[in-house]
């Protein structure tokens, strides 16, 4: 028997054209969508740089001076 997946897996999809603020650039203050980062809710952090990648659409955030450890998606951040 199969677990069923558990998270945010069937979420339905979010169309960006719906949500305001999508056009994000270095030293934007943002906070994070709760539902996909529920550790950082509430919490403001500061885009510090693009994908180190050049991936399109996912910043580098710090919080408190530190970097989160893994690219967000633009889908997930809104301005504060």
């Amino acid at each position: 028997m199969t677990r069923p997946r558990q998270g945010n897996h069937n979420k339905p999809p979010r169309d960006i054209m719906d949500r305001p603020n999508t056009s994000f650039k270095i030293g934007d203050r943002v906070l994070l969508d709760p539902v996909d980062y529920p550790r950082k809710k509430g919490e403001v952090g500061t885009i510090t740089r693009p994908h180190p990648r050049g991936v399109s659409g996912r910043w580098g955030v710090e919080f408190n001076g530190q970097l989160h450890p893994y690219p967000v998606r633009e889908e997930s951040m809104t301005r504060a």
